[in-house]
């Protein structure tokens, strides 16, 4: 009896042995398995970090293409005759100056040939009817409103103010003043408007003076003179048109008080190839 309680208890004991050991293999193969699996996971997610995660690759949707086509204001065409384009079928509010306004008027300065235009104000801070500060709807030249000469800006540097003294009203063919904001177009600065000067083009013939003079009160003169014209090009091959302007002014008055005289010296020169 005593020999089968022995043997008995030596089974249980290697039973338990056995146990022991397979669980401590198993959990030692689940550990492994499970750092195995975490320096997957950490690989992977590097992996992920720098080359995108491969659940998140797919085709990226994308609109349909849209084209944008601008085109110059059409002409219209009857059975009697060619409408041609004119200004007032443009969405924008928009004042035009022409060459014979502008000599109508009898201005003296630049600041005098719009200063009759809708929403345009003027101030005379220094009283000597030069240096005017413009605003156009309310929006000063300083701020919201650019200058424009022959598509050229000349709003200053610092501050964007217009030296309207050095606008040489004599060569100016006309002018466009476009009320409201520009900025798609002109970019940064025309959120109020836009002034744009064009001055006169340079004669089809091959030379050709002009000039004039006048006289004012407050022993006040003007003076201007010039040539411009259109030279064949007859050294190059390519066959073109040498075209030039020359123009060169003086405006001077002693003014209507005290220390409110000016004199102003304008060259204006243009050379170019057609």
């Amino acid at each position: 009896m005593s020999q089968i309680i022995v043997w008995f208890w030596y089974l249980v004991f290697m039973w338990l042995v056995s146990f022991c050991s397979t669980t401590r293999f198993a959990l030692a193969a689940e550990e492994s398995q499970g750092k195995a699996d975490s320096e997957r996971r950490l690989s992977a997610s590097i992996t992920d970090f720098f080359l995108g995660s491969k659940g998140e690759e797919g085709k990226i949707p994308t609109a349909d293409t849209i084209t944008v086509i601008a085109s110059r204001l059409p002409s219209f065409r009857t059975r009697l005759s060619d409408i041609p384009a004119n200004v007032s079928y443009v969405p924008a509010n928009i004042t035009i100056k022409s060459k014979t306004e502008l000599e109508r008027a009898d201005v003296r300065m630049f600041q005098e040939s719009i200063r009759d235009i809708e929403g345009s104000i003027f101030y005379d801070q220094v009283g000597n009817g030069l240096d005017t500060t413009f605003s156009l709807r309310g929006f000063s030249e300083g701020s919201s409103i650019i200058v424009l000469m022959d598509g050229v800006r000349v709003n200053e540097l610092d501050g964007d103010a217009v030296n309207y003294p050095l606008v040489p009203i004599h060569d100016v063919e006309f002018i466009q003043i476009e009320r409201g904001s520009a900025s798609p177009i002109y970019g940064s600065g025309a959120f109020g408007g836009v002034v744009n000067i064009i001055t006169r083009k340079p004669s089809p013939k091959q030379i050709s003076l002009f000039g004039g003079a006048e006289a004012s009160s407050f022993k006040g003169f003007r003076l201007n003179q010039g040539a411009s014209g259109t030279i064949k090009d007859k050294v190059t091959p390519i066959g073109g048109n040498v075209t030039y302007y020359f123009d060169m002014g003086r405006d001077q008055s002693e003014g209507f008080r005290e220390n409110g005289e000016w004199r102003i010296t304008s060259l204006d020169t243009k050379l170019g190839y057609e």
